[in-house]
């Protein structure tokens, strides 16, 4: 059960401050009130958006 609740470790690869974590806290806040998701399916949201951050880093840097 708890594993559904807190999703905050996987937010480690995230940066620390800045509009990406506060963007991703929001994305785990949401996923950890969806009964419908099973775990494996939020940590593939969680990947999916570190994959989007981590193939977008250097356009977002030049931002």
């Amino acid at each position: 059960f708890h594993e559904h609740i807190f999703l905050e470790k996987h937010l480690k690869d995230f940066p620390k401050e800045g509009p990406i974590r506060h963007f991703m806290e929001l994305v785990i806040c949401g996923l950890s009130k969806n009964p419908y998701l099973s775990v494996k399916q939020k940590i593939e949201h969680i990947e999916w958006f570190r994959n989007y951050f981590d193939e977008k880093e250097e356009f977002l840097q030049e931002m």
